[in-house]
């Protein structure tokens, strides 16, 4: 059906062949998003059509090239895939994402941003054509720090969306070979919506076993959970992985880390005395800041092994 030309002109078509691999800033691997698994792999497929350029273009690709990406069998006497695809194309623009903390221009005031990740897809002739939202350009386009490569075929092999977007935020981390985050930061990354799985043992049964069950079935990684509780209560997820048929990294704490793990052994029993006290006259949460603490020691530890093991590289 032909229409007046009212809608934004799109940027020119580009038809680049699809990379083997997928590229994201981190910080848009950690947002909040939740979708069905199909549809989180069609938005890595179109992410692996970006090439070097500095500008968005309409990608265009063909339902066959999707169908070999995506692990689906086609046949083009068999429509079966193209109905699939469009119907998932239909629902991922209706997928939110939230932003905190978004800045459109420099100078904005920082906002927490509710939007999607595609202006529309046409279909034709057996292809498609797809624009993204202008906002993802920095997320998307020349990034040279701060990002994380996925490879198209071990997206392809995963089933869940638990499990794709814990392979993305521990696959971030993969020279490390582990990831702490509090239960609210995983909660978040993961799309969990709010509310939604408030026991923590449900949550591990049915959002963080079946991804780890999803990783192995893929045979992408083998991964173990640690588990760090305030009193009763569990504060911190620790993931610990490794690709199978590879030894388990070496966890074991370098001399640095473990002088410092000895010096809060030694100091724990005297701060557990001074809590009370120093929480009433100082009028501030001793845990809140040790917590603080303990984040920043965390991530100079990290990038002191990474940058170690890169030296060795």
């Amino acid at each position: 059906m032909a229409t007046k030309k009212t809608e934004k002109p799109a940027p020119p078509v580009r038809t680049p062949k699809p990379k083997s691999v997928a590229a994201m800033a981190n910080p848009l691997i950690e947002t909040s998003f939740r979708m069905e698994p199909h549809e989180l792999k069609l938005l890595l497929f179109v992410c692996s059509l970006i090439h070097e350029e500095d500008d968005f273009f309409t990608y265009g690709f063909t339902v066959e090239q999707a169908a070999q990406a995506l692990g689906r069998k086609f046949d083009k006497n068999h429509q079966s895939f193209y109905g699939d695809l469009m119907a998932w194309s239909k629902a991922i623009l209706t997928r939110v994402v939230i932003l905190p903390g978004f800045v459109p221009e420099e100078g904005d005031v920082p906002r927490t941003r509710i939007t999607t990740f595609f202006d529309r897809f046409d279909y034709f002739d057996g292809r498609v054509e797809v624009t993204l939202k202008d906002w993802l350009k920095p997320y998307l386009l020349n990034l040279k720090s701060e990002f994380t490569r996925i490879a198209v075929r071990d997206f392809a092999r995963l089933q869940s969306f638990y499990g794709l977007k814990l392979f993305m935020l521990l696959h971030q981390y993969r020279k490390i070979g582990r990831r702490k985050f509090t239960l609210p930061e995983l909660r978040f990354s993961l799309g969990v919506e709010k509310g939604k799985y408030p026991e923590w043992g449900v949550f591990k049964r049915d959002v963080i076993d079946k991804a780890i069950k999803d990783l192995r079935g893929a045979d992408l990684l083998e991964v173990e959970t640690i588990l760090h509780k305030r009193g009763r209560a569990v504060a911190e997820v620790e993931f610990r992985f490794y690709k199978p048929g590879q030894e388990e990294r070496n966890v074991t704490p370098s001399p640095e880390e473990q002088a410092r793990l000895t010096l809060r052994m030694e100091h724990f029993a005297l701060w557990q005395k001074l809590k009370n006290g120093l929480q009433g006259e100082l009028g501030f949460d001793p845990d809140e800041e040790q917590e603080e603490l303990d984040r920043q020691a965390d991530v100079a530890l990290a990038k002191e092994i990474e940058n170690g093991r890169r030296d060795k590289d």
